[in-house]
């Protein structure tokens, strides 16, 4: 029989592991997309011409002269994607920057660690632990 303190460490562990990956993987979305707009995931690039999901990792490519396309971050922010860019869809979604310091046209500011990676990080130091006390309690049971 599974004793109730190491089923809640265990599944304390794996909801550390789930927000982990929920906040680190940040999808966004294309729309007001004209002219010549292509999304490459790895097997090739495809045409975009309605609104469409991306996923971290994905290549957009834009078109010269009067192509555009707008890209939405899974936290709400958005960007124009001027014609002729590429763009890779970061991660992490890039934070809200009315001056435009962090749109996809202009060089990025140095990396920060941002409070979502802080509370990711606790979450899976707290889950570690929680799967190590959980299997030294079975361990240390003598029968």
């Amino acid at each position: 029989m599974i004793a109730f303190p190491k089923i809640t460490s265990l599944m304390f562990g794996l909801s550390a592991c789930i927000a982990v990956s929920a906040t680190t993987a940040s999808a966004a979305v294309l729309s007001t997309i004209g002219g010549d707009v292509t999304v490459d995931a790895g097997s090739g690039p495809t045409r975009v011409g309605t609104v469409s999901k991306v996923q971290p990792g994905n290549r957009i490519v834009v078109g010269p002269n009067v192509s555009s396309v707008t890209i939405t971050y899974g936290n709400g922010c958005s960007f124009p994607i001027a014609p002729g860019t590429a763009l890779v869809v970061p991660q992490i979604s890039p934070a809200c920057d009315v001056s435009g310091v962090n749109s996809p046209q202009a060089p990025a500011p140095a990396p920060t660690i941002g409070t979502e990676v802080v509370i990711a990080g606790a979450v899976v130091a707290a889950g570690a632990i929680g799967v190590i006390a959980a299997t030294q309690s079975s361990s240390s049971k003598s029968p």
